[in-house]
């Protein structure tokens, strides 16, 4: 069994207990999602707050594809992350990601910054009435062009991977989670 734990350079001080919080994961943090596919759990380390997706063991031949020929959603999200940032396009910040293998891919992890927001894009969509909701939509427009001149094309518009953060009474700023399927394309 290989394990391997890549931290961005920020949060390379918090190795040794980033690692014991994933070694027992099923005990630490709160959970946010428990899903039949991923967990995502809320973990506070000091005054720092992370999430913790933990992604679905991948069936054998899964897993063997994820070592030898595409990287692991929990690469592909810490990457993509990275990149979302450095086209000042917000997600939470990519603390680092985790993957052991053993005869394939067995466990992921990928690890950010918690991120409080005010809403999540399905309320727009269940509740025709929400107050701004025409507004939000305009700017929301203006998110998804701003993704497309960056050459982001974001593969998952699911309602709950859009975050909205209210930064006044007529401005909102839009947040990407669930980054592994996207690409970065003309």
């Amino acid at each position: 069994m290989h394990s391997t734990l890549v931290l961005h350079p920020n949060y390379e001080h918090l190795r040794s207990r980033l690692t014991e919080i994933l070694d027992d994961f099923h005990n630490t943090g709160e959970y946010i999602t428990k899903g039949e596919r991923n967990v995502i759990k809320k973990v506070e380390e000091g005054a720092v707050v992370f999430n913790i997706k933990k992604f679905k063991t991948p069936s054998f031949f899964q897993g063997l594809v994820y070592q030898y020929l595409r990287k692991s959603k929990a690469k592909r999200s810490f990457e993509y992350a990275s990149q979302l940032i450095d086209f000042g396009i917000n997600t939470p910040f990519p603390v680092g990601y985790s993957e052991t293998f053993s005869g394939g891919l067995k466990d992921s992890y990928y690890i950010s910054l918690h991120m409080d927001y005010d809403l999540d894009f399905r309320v727009l969509i269940h509740n025709p009435k929400y107050p701004n909701r025409n507004l939000i939509l305009k700017q929301f427009t203006a998110f998804c062009y701003k993704l497309h001149e960056n050459g982001v094309n974001f593969l998952d518009h699911s309602p709950g991977n859009t975050l909205i953060i209210k930064r006044s009474d007529t401005s909102y700023y839009f947040c990407l989670i669930d980054l592994n399927r996207m690409k970065f394309e003309t």
